[in-house]
């Protein structure tokens, strides 16, 4: 294809082995470098707030966090939106607030 402008992948770690989760993500990181737009669906999180720049978690349809990757800094706080514990949702700036 040439030129794509995005690139949408479905959990492109899963299943892998964590060395290769780490590779993945690396390309993944270069291809976003080049300025094509990036929409990762990923249960890796870590990993993947690493080369984001905006996350989001949704929960049955329904966002229960959004905000610039680097205000996800508590770690914990992201978890409990990902698991949906406490009921809380958390909506920081961006699209969709």
């Amino acid at each position: 294809m040439a030129r794509p402008r995005l690139l949408l992948l479905d959990e492109p770690s899963g299943g892998l082995a964590p060395v290769i989760v780490k590779e993945v993500m690396q390309r993944v990181s270069e291809l976003k470098s080049t300025g094509i737009g990036v929409l990762l669906v990923e249960q890796a999180v870590e990993a993947s707030i690493a080369i984001a720049d905006h996350v989001a978690v949704l929960d049955m349809g329904r966002t229960v966090l959004s905000a610039p990757a680097g205000q996800v800094s508590d770690i914990e706080v992201l978890k409990d939106a990902y698991v949906g514990r406490h009921g809380a949702s958390i909506t920081t700036g961006g699209e969709g607030s």
